[in-house]
């Protein structure tokens, strides 16, 4: 009797782990190109003004931070995910990107501790022309932050859209804020962001020619989840969708693929 029971007993588990074998090896295949680097966007870490939701508080974002780290993501700097890219090296699943977008002042007030606290690497696209400017970050903290190895990139000189400009403003822009950010910072500048999330037609040649390694752009509707250097999407990260749950979803690398069809879905 007992033989009976525990041969039953057997088959079930058989078939249980089975079914999960099958589920894991369907997941797998399923996810196996789905990934996309997870790149975060961020602009201001204060509390946010009542109507802007560019705005994570200073206690979301170290919560954020704090999760990054405790969970074991591999996070490094923009740069050196561009590098993977162009070399061809496949890009750890654990992965994540931090960015700034204008470089504001509450970055170094507020996001630096954090950043220092938790051993965190990140990108701060500065416009150039705003360095010390009220509310922007001045030489001093710049170079504070650059010292400690946070990466300085290009945002442009007056955040201007470039879809539709004339090539050579498109030149002037990304130059004049390149040589601008090298002279401040010691370093060279490598890495692009195009204001308002919108690429030029002839931007990745220009930045190609003028020594940049990658550019990004904010999750565009285009329905493509090809991986372009020159064209990374990003992942908006806001307090109004600042909860750990959301947060964790959007740093897993299979968010923007899930966004990108949603996108797909409503054409």
């Amino acid at each position: 009797m007992a033989s009976g029971k525990n041969k039953k007993l057997f088959n079930v588990f058989f078939i249980i782990l089975s079914i999960t074998a099958v589920l894991s090896a369907v997941t797998v295949f399923f996810f196996r190109d789905k990934y996309y680097p997870p790149i975060l966007m961020y602009h201001n870490i204060e509390k946010m003004p009542q109507g802007n939701d560019l705005f994570v508080t200073p206690a979301q974002f170290e919560g954020q931070m704090r999760f990054l780290r405790g969970r074991g993501y591999n996070v490094i700097p923009l740069s050196e995910l561009a590098d993977d890219i162009l070399s061809g090296k496949p890009v750890p699943r654990n992965t994540v990107v931090v960015t700034f977008d204008d470089g504001n002042e509450n970055n170094y007030i507020n996001a630096f501790p954090i950043l220092e606290k938790y051993r965190i690497p990140a990108t701060i696209f500065m416009i150039s022309d705003y360095i010390g400017r009220g509310g922007y970050l001045g030489i001093s903290q710049i170079r504070r932050m650059s010292e400690a190895g946070i990466e300085f990139g290009s945002h442009t000189r007056s955040h201007c859209n470039l879809k539709d400009v004339p090539v050579q403003l498109v030149e002037s822009e990304v130059l004049h804020s390149k040589k601008v950010l090298e002279a401040v910072t010691g370093k060279e500048v490598v890495t692009f962001c195009y204001p308002c999330g919108e690429k030029s037609s002839f931007g990745a040649r220009i930045l190609r020619e003028s020594g940049f390694k990658c550019a990004v752009v904010t999750l565009p509707r285009d329905g493509s989840i090809e991986i372009d250097p020159y064209a990374l999407k990003r992942i908006k990260i806001a307090t109004s969708r600042a909860n750990i749950i959301e947060f964790a979803v959007k740093a897993s690398g299979y968010y923007t693929w899930f966004k990108v069809n949603k996108w797909k879905k409503k054409k």
